[in-house]
């Protein structure tokens, strides 16, 4: 039995800075003692391996194992798996480089497994919030209590993981469980076939408190994460896990195939993945990628046809923001493109400010049309034609920009269904 209670289990490699920023909230404490720290670091160059050796040398308990497999991806189940076994702790828990963790919400899942030595794993979710002083933090999923589910009761858990909406993505595992935990898989969620391998061995329980917080946009750094957006819109991988899942309860329970359960089945799936694309659809506005907010948005009112749909907030303002974006990415995406001109525009300066804001880059001017623009400056151009620019198409392409960067703020607009 080791003497160390709890493994914090780093797969790095992409952003050191962020990791650096993680080795140092670590080394404030308040982690359940003994405590230690993996990392498994993926990086191209010797940065992570800097990073280690000096917050080692401050005194924290860190140790790196380099990774050198292709596959490699920091962040994702599989990476996150691989460097669990790579803990001496009693209890492992994984962590992405660019979060953070919850030492009092860490401290009581370490508490419980104590307290239930029949529980495999303490599953609980992720946070999603600014990493500022005083910012809201919105959880994954929410749980009124706590739930712990013994060997047997495999088909109440698939119930409790539809009703809720639960992603078993983040863990604080016994040791003797990591066998359990599956490889990397292309079409099943990670998360849910070690579920179903785990609930098949003993019991797992779930807590409400999270203990894995991830941040939206980041002041330390500047720089908006990508992970949630990932992790909340791979649906498809979450339907997967969860057909895997319901596919080896049957099979567990030597329950034969019947046509008969097949609706019942579909329908739970089909209510969590709609629980998933919400999520998805708070993380996409949350993040400011409007476009993304604006399909999710589509395909959720499909799922829900003839039923009453909860008010989304900010919805009336987002035919605006969803023209506005899909201008700043043509401007980014088209070859050359150097300048956005603005013609009939009531309120250019308010326009260039949320073009710039929705992500225009910053190599490309926005400015009014010129009386004589060069031929370089026609080239270089995307043309926006605002409410009061009719008529303004003809005499724009006679002076040769091309027909198909001016666009119009009318096509834009009735490409954008609301339902």
């Amino acid at each position: 039995m080791s003497d160390i209670t709890l493994s914090l289990c780093i797969a790095a490699g992409a952003r050191p800075d962020f990791l650096d920023r993680l080795l140092g909230r670590l080394a404030e404490g308040g982690l359940p003692a003994p405590c230690e720290v993996v990392v498994s670091d993926a990086s191209a160059d010797g940065a992570i391996k800097e990073i280690v050796e000096r917050r080692a040398a401050e005194g924290l308990p860190v140790v790196r194992f380099r990774h050198a497999g292709a596959a490699h991806r920091p962040g994702e189940p599989a990476s996150l798996f691989a460097a669990l076994r790579r803990g001496r702790g009693r209890y492992r828990v994984a962590l992405a480089e660019d979060e953070l963790p919850v030492p009092a919400a860490l401290r009581e899942a370490v508490d419980f497994l104590d307290a239930h030595p029949e529980v495999l794993a303490c599953y609980a979710p992720w946070e999603l919030h600014d990493d500022v002083p005083g910012a809201v933090a919105s959880p994954q999923y929410a749980l009124e209590a706590d739930a712990v589910f013994a060997r047997e009761e495999a088909m109440e858990l698939f119930g409790f993981l539809v009703q809720h909406g639960v992603a078993p993505e983040a863990a604080v595992y016994r040791a003797e469980a990591l066998g359990a935990l599956p490889a990397a898989g292309r079409h099943c969620h990670a998360g849910f076939v070690g579920l179903a391998r785990l609930i098949a061995e003993g019991a797992v329980a779930f807590q409400g408190r999270p203990f894995r917080r991830i941040a939206t946009q980041d002041p330390f750094t500047g720089r908006r994460h990508d992970s949630a957006a990932a992790g909340a819109s791979d649906w498809d991988l979450h339907r997967g896990g969860l057909e895997f899942f319901a596919r080896a309860l049957l099979a567990r329970t030597g329950t034969a195939p019947d046509p008969a359960h097949r609706p019942a089945f579909r329908d739970a799936i089909d209510a969590y993945v709609e629980t998933r694309m919400r999520l998805a659809f708070r993380v996409a506005m949350g993040r400011g990628d409007f476009l993304a907010a604006h399909e999710i948005h589509n395909r959720l009112s499909l799922l829900s046809l003839g039923e009453p749909r909860p008010p989304v907030e900010g919805l009336e303002r987002l035919p605006l923001l969803v023209a506005v974006q899909t201008l700043a990415r043509l401007a980014n995406d088209t070859a050359e493109v150097e300048r956005v001109v603005l013609v009939g525009v009531e309120d250019g300066p308010s326009i260039s400010s949320l073009l710039r804001e929705l992500g225009l880059e910053r190599r490309i001017l926005v400015a009014p049309p010129l009386e004589t623009p060069s031929e370089k400056a026609v080239r270089g151009s995307l043309v926006f034609l605002g409410e009061k620019a009719a008529g303004e198409r003809e005499r724009l392409v006679a002076q040769g920009y091309a027909p198909s960067l001016v666009i119009d703020e009318r096509d834009l607009i009735a490409a954008i269904c609301l339902p």
